[in-house]
């Protein structure tokens, strides 16, 4: 009898992935997060994998102060084999009511004694699209080898969920304490801001930008606010979106983005020439998105 199988480490849900060199957080930043090393600790597209391992497991996803534009779960699949095998890895994520929302799939080879990991997320948006109602989410995983399958289910389960407000593309406005504007996926984003304030005694409503990779505004109070720090050039740079960076005529340009990664965004040209990515912004304490 043949005992060269693939055995499964783990399949779970969770806030981010992590290795020995660090963490790269998923949930609760805006969509599609860089992994760039000056905002988070591991970037895994291009630094080792040693010690994989899901940061944050958890089937509990409450997204009490999330926005339309952020991230919300992950779920990896890690397994090993003991000959050398090679296949592929599907994952197809449901809603609470059993539709198909997208199939991941990637196609993976190892040696006898390794091991492989990959992972998919979902994230805050409209009706019929990733997260956009509360209640049991369903993820079926399966990995298919030469020898074996291995396969499975993992069903999170989403509590708090913010809801979708549609409008206008391109509307950049101040309500209450905060920066809002409508995307171009044609709903309205609220950006977190940085915490600081300063009482300006008027000018409530004014936008403009005077540190790099943030916007400054005056709020309903007269406060003067900052959003978070944008991803600088963008995640990943856009080509089909210029400037990114040394593109100094351009300072002080603010935009709804198009692109498809930065289609949730704003863009902004700021006072160092570069181009940053500033969406809904991390939900938590810090300075990043």
């Amino acid at each position: 009898m043949n005992n060269m199988t693939l055995a499964l480490v783990v399949a779970n849900t969770g806030f981010g992935i992590g290795s020995n060199i660090g963490v790269y957080r998923w949930n609760a930043h805006s969509f599609n997060p860089s992994a760039d090393t000056d905002y988070q600790t591991w970037d895994p597209w291009t630094e080792a994998w040693t010690g994989f391992y899901i940061s944050n497991p958890t089937l509990a996803f409450d997204l009490t102060g999330f926005w339309y534009g952020n991230e919300a779960m992950l779920a990896a699949i890690h397994f090993e084999t003991d000959v050398d095998d090679d296949g592929d890895l599907t994952m197809d994520w449901y809603d609470p009511d059993a539709n198909l929302l997208f199939s991941f799939s990637v196609a993976w080879s190892i040696v006898a004694g390794n091991w492989y990991a990959a992972w998919s997320g979902i994230g805050v948006k409209a009706a019929g699209a990733e997260i956009w109602k509360n209640g049991t989410y369903h993820v079926d995983w399966s990995v298919v080898g030469n020898f074996n399958t291995i396969s499975g289910d993992i069903y999170p389960v989403v509590s708090n969920y913010p809801g979708a407000t549609a409008g206008a593309a391109g509307y950049i406005w101040v309500d209450d304490d905060y920066l809002m504007y409508t995307c171009y996926q044609g709903y309205v984003i609220r950006c977190n801001h940085d915490g600081t304030s300063s009482d300006e005694g008027g000018h409530e409503g004014y936008i403009w930008l005077e540190d790099d990779g943030k916007i400054a505004y005056i709020d309903d109070d007269g406060f003067k606010r900052m959003t978070k720090m944008g991803d600088e050039f963008g995640w990943p740079p856009d080509p089909d979106e210029l400037p990114t960076a040394g593109e100094g005529a351009n300072d002080g340009y603010i935009w709804v983005s198009t692109g498809d990664y930065t289609d949730t965004f704003l863009c902004i040209i700021s006072d160092d020439g570069n181009k940053y990515r500033i969406g809904p912004g991390y939900v938590h304490a810090g300075d990043y998105q």
